[in-house]
């Protein structure tokens, strides 16, 4: 049976998302105004949100697969 391994495209995730959120950082001493916190409110914090909630789903998935292996495995 193939081993799925969902290690490497939620490292590749996170690392984007923290990307994302430090140059958010970078951004907001020079756009702090209204339409910056728009953007904030109605796409960043979503986003973040969003991508916590997939990830959470990614590492049950991770799990259900694990298992999933273990049962399936002939070999035990």
């Amino acid at each position: 049976m193939i081993a799925v391994d969902l290690t490497a495209p939620t490292k590749r995730i996170l690392e984007a998302a923290d990307q994302l959120r430090l140059k958010w950082i970078d951004t907001v001493p020079h756009w702090n105004d209204g339409n910056a916190r728009n953007i904030e409110a109605t796409y960043l914090e979503p986003l973040a949100r969003d991508i916590n909630g997939a990830l959470q789903a990614v590492r049950q998935m991770q799990e259900v697969l694990r298992q999933m292996g273990h049962e399936c495995d002939p070999e035990t």
